[in-house]
Order: C-alpha cells, then structure tokens, then sequence
C-alpha cells in the first residue's frame, strides 16, 4: 500500500517538462555532509532557497506536496538543516556539531554561496518557515550581498511574547464560544513561560483545536504524507521524525530567547511577510507590526483568510501566487 501511495505520489510531482530537473545529494557545509535537493523546470530560472520550520522539521521529502506550480517561474531547493531529516541520518547526534543558531546561520549561507556557483547565479531569494526565519534574518544581516529578497511566513518576532499573545486569544476564545473544558484548562496550566515539559502540552493542544480547520485538516495529514513520500524509505522517515526530536532539544532555549529585533529594522533587500491571518502560533498581529518598522527598498504584508501556521501546505495554492506577484 505504502509502495502504490509512493508511484502515485511521483506520478504528480509536476516535472514533466522537457527542461525539468530533481538534483539530490550531500554537500559539505559547514564541516559535515548536509543534504540539499534542487527542483525546477529551467535551470536559468532564480533560485528559491526553503528553510525549514521545526526546529528540525526537514521539508525535503515532502517537496513533492508543496509550493503548486512555483517549480515553473523558480529554481526551488530544499535543504535539511544540521540536525534534521537525512543531514541527521548521515551525521547522526554525535556526527552533527555544534547545533547552534550561529553555526547554522553560517551553513545557511555557505549553502546560498554554494547554489550561487552551481546555477551561475549572483544571487538567490530566501523563503523562510517558521523556525527557518530565525537562521534567515541572521544570514540577510551577515551576508546581504547574497540575497535578492526574503519572504518570511510563520515569522518569529518574539518567541515569549507571541506564545503570550496566543494565550490572551485561547483564553478569550474560549470565554466566547463557552468552552468550559479549554477554559479550565487553560486557566490551570497558567500563561506563559511554558517551558520545554508536560505545561506546553495543553498550550500546544488548544492552540490546534482552535486553529483554522484547514490548518487542523493538514496536521493530520502530514504523518501519513511523509510515510508516502517518493523517494523516502523508512528509515529516512524515522530520521525525518528523530531529527525534530534532536533538534528541539538543542535548540528549544536559544529559540525561545528570540526577538527578531536584535537583527534591526533596516534591510537592503525587498522584504515580504505572507502570513495565515490566523497564525496563533507566529502570531500574525505581531509580524505585522514588525513589517512596520522594517526599511527596506521594497516591503509587503499580507494576511491569507483561513490560513493558520502552515499556509505552505493548508494554502499553498494561494501562497504560490502571492509569491510570484511579489517576485515579479
């Protein structure tokens, strides 16, 4: 069943034109092998280079799902961080290093320089996920002169901050829909800090059961997608999973001490934020204030209705085309 799910999957991957290309393989970068696959329809397209949400949360086996259509205008390239997905099955724990925002801000852009040489390209435009917007806004600071734009959704701002904000909103959703069970236990567990131990277990069940249904809908998805992948064997979907695990727990501290702020407010490059307007998680009221404060030659925010957190999968569709009317 599994093997029929995968020729299924890769029946669809929409790289049927006579152009199109699938790279895959490991680079060095940064002292170890990391894995960095490379998908397009024209190699003279620009590059769009993924960084990916989690910590840890390795999209690579998953590209076949997302991004509809964005393979036709751009070079997409996913690459799976130090400490995740398939980098994390060749290196292991003890082969990964020093898994730190700083070290893999550096591998960041040793990846830009090294997809600038590959495709012949001065530069390369970054799309960040998530936890991927952390090491982003460091590798725009450090090394503008790689980075023809930047576009940020799920954007982290302020990690304490935000996850207080999203208490606020649970709690007074929950008063308002006269959800006794929400409210109680919300109220029990109490605001934040949470932590990294059993208090973040009813924040993080609240948060998806009062999320946007589509964003529900792709949560329960996203297991059985990653077992059907094409090209992925068991055993770099239990490295795509133990990955998250690892990286969560040397990354949780420096993540939760995040303010976007450190980095500044002014950008050499066109910067975009495309939001879920109902992103608890990254809560979007936050991302558009500090889209505000940006000066940047060009700037934009934009908020999807319906979108949650992971607008690349639950909308992605509609993300795509937001995309290639800022690119244009």
């Amino acid at each position: 069943m599994r093997e029929l799910a995968q020729r299924g999957h890769s029946r669809h991957e929409g790289l049927d034109h006579p152009g199109s290309f699938h790279e895959a393989g490991f680079v060095l970068i940064g002292g170890i092998d990391q894995w960095v696959v490379a998908r397009g329809q024209d190699r003279k397209n620009p590059i769009i280079l993924v960084l990916h949400g989690g910590p840890g949360a390795a999209l690579s086996g998953v590209a076949f799902a997302l991004f509809p259509g964005l393979e036709r205008h751009f070079t997409v390239v996913h690459w799976d961080q130090r400490g995740a997905g398939r980098t994390y099955g060749r290196n292991g724990a003890k082969g990964s290093g020093d898994v730190t925002i700083e070290r893999m801000t550096e591998d960041g852009i040793e990846v830009a320089r090294h997809l600038c040489a590959r495709f012949g390209m001065r530069q390369v435009t970054l799309c960040a996920v998530s936890w991927g917007s952390v090491l982003a806004l460091g590798m725009l600071r450090r090394a503008p002169e790689l980075f023809a734009a930047y576009i940020g959704t799920g954007q982290i701002v302020d990690m304490l901050g935000g996850e207080a904000f999203a208490y606020r909103t649970l709690l007074s959703r929950a008063r308002k829909a006269g959800h006794r069970a929400a409210l109680v236990a919300l109220e029990f567990n109490g605001p934040p800090p949470f932590g990294n131990g059993k208090k973040r277990r009813p924040s993080q069940k609240w948060l998806l059961d009062f999320a946007p249904p589509s964003e529900r809908r792709i949560m329960r998805e996203m297991p059985l997608l990653l077992l059907s992948a094409p090209e992925m064997s068991l055993r770099d979907v239990w490295h795509t999973i133990a990955g998250v695990f690892f990286s969560y727990s040397r990354l949780f501290v420096s993540l939760m001490e995040f303010r976007a702020d450190i980095y500044g407010h002014s950008f050499s490059m066109p910067m975009y934020f495309v939001q879920g307007a109902d992103d608890l998680q990254t809560p979007t009221a936050l991302v558009s204030e500090f889209c505000r404060r940006i000066l940047a030659p060009r700037k934009a925010f934009m908020a999807l209705d319906g979108g949650g957190h992971f607008i690349i999968r639950s909308m992605g569709g509609d993300f795509v085309r937001e995309i290639i009317s800022l690119l244009a």
